[in-house]
C-alpha cells in the first residue's frame, strides 16, 4: 500500500520512545496488520464499521446522480464506490472466453516449430 497525505497511519506507539507506527491501517481497523488488524475480532470489528458506510454511500450515490455539478457528481461517485467497494459491495465483473481451437492449434501453438515433425510421426503410426 502507499504512504502519502491521504492514508491513514497506524494508531501504535513504541514503548520505549513512543514514536507512533508507519505503517498503513487496515481498511476499516485503526491498526496495522503488524499491532492486530489481522487478529479475527479486530478483522470483524473492520468490517462491520465499512458495511455501516455502505448504506450512506449508496445514498450519495443516488444523490450524486441528481446533482447539477459534474465534479460533485464525480467526486461523490467516486467516494461512494471506494467504501463500497472496501465494504466488499464492489459490482461484479463477468468475463467469458468463447474462443475455441482444435487439438490440432493447440498441439501448434505448444509445440511451435516441432509441429511439422509432430505432425509426421502421428500420421506414419496411424498408416503402419
Amino acid at each position: 500500500m502507499t504512504k502519502g497525505p491521504d492514508v491513514k497511519l497506524c494508531h501504535a506507539k513504541a514503548k520505549t520512545t513512543g514514536v507512533q507506527c508507519t505503517q498503513p491501517v487496515v481498511p476499516g481497523a485503526e491498526v496495522c496488520f503488524y499491532h492486530g488488524a489481522g487478529a479475527k475480532h479486530v478483522r470483524e470489528a473492520a468490517q462491520r464499521r465499512l458495511l455501516e458506510l455502505a448504506e450512506p454511500a449508496i445514498a450519495a450515490l443516488h444523490r450524486a446522480m441528481d446533482d447539477e455539478d459534474p465534479k460533485v457528481r464525480a467526486s461523490a461517485v467516486t467516494a461512494a464506490k471506494d467504501i463500497l467497494d472496501r465494504a466488499g459491495l464492489q459490482a461484479t465483473v463477468k468475463t467469458e472466453n468463447k474462443t475455441e481451437i482444435s487439438i490440432d492449434e493447440q498441439f501448434q501453438e505448444v509445440l511451435g516449430q516441432h509441429y511439422e515433425q509432430y505432425k509426421r510421426e502421428t500420421q506414419g503410426e496411424a498408416s503402419g
